[in-house]
């Protein structure tokens, strides 16, 4: 699948290993939406420190109390509207991820007795860009885009899925030198 830089939605952000921002840092980051106005995206690899849905939720809904639902990790999805919650969730097609802030493709799940649970990220805040901003950057070499697919996000630890992604690219990070030199 070719990428068009113009149009991301859909697809991967990966942060070079040079990246500047700590935030985001080794992020692999789903484009979930992208036009003339900006794009939104959710890091996909940075789980919160100890924090499980249950957790976070003011009022969880009676059909997810004491079920596995209610232990699902929460991630970090980036630093803007970082008190949100949204569910990302791929679509019947198996193509693209949707993210919602409803929390019924959980209980949906649930009352069908759906065992194990579909593959879902919960996330706390996204990431987001302006008007020409993430453009920008691309032209900065902030970032690396790479197609997604959906086996490759909810099958590879969250731990493992940068090096994944950036090996998935012929990369090796223990093969780039990060020391600058003339040749």
């Amino acid at each position: 699948m070719d990428i068009n830089p113009t149009n991301l939605e859909g697809q991967l952000l990966l942060a070079v290993p040079t990246i500047d921002d700590e935030r985001f840092a080794r992020s692999v980051i789903y484009i979930t939406e992208h036009n003339a106005q900006g794009a939104t995206g959710y890091v996909l690899n940075k789980p919160s420190a100890n924090t499980v849905l249950q957790d976070i939720l003011v009022k969880m809904p009676q059909e997810l109390m004491d079920t596995d639902a209610a232990q699902l990790p929460v991630f970090v999805g980036g630093p803007v509207q970082s008190e949100h919650g949204h569910i990302l969730y791929p679509q019947e097609s198996q193509q693209n991820l949707v993210a919602s802030t409803s929390l019924e493709i959980l209980v949906k799940a649930i009352k069908t007795n759906q065992h194990p649970l579909p593959p879902m990220r919960l996330m706390l805040g996204c990431a987001s860009w302006t008007s020409g901003q993430l453009e920008d950057e691309l032209r900065e070499n902030v970032w690396l885009t790479l197609p997604f697919k959906t086996k490759d996000i909810f099958n590879i630890a969250p731990e493992q899925l940068y090096d994944y992604c950036l090996a998935s690219m012929g990369f090796n990070l223990s093969a780039i030198s990060h020391e600058g030199g003339l040749a």
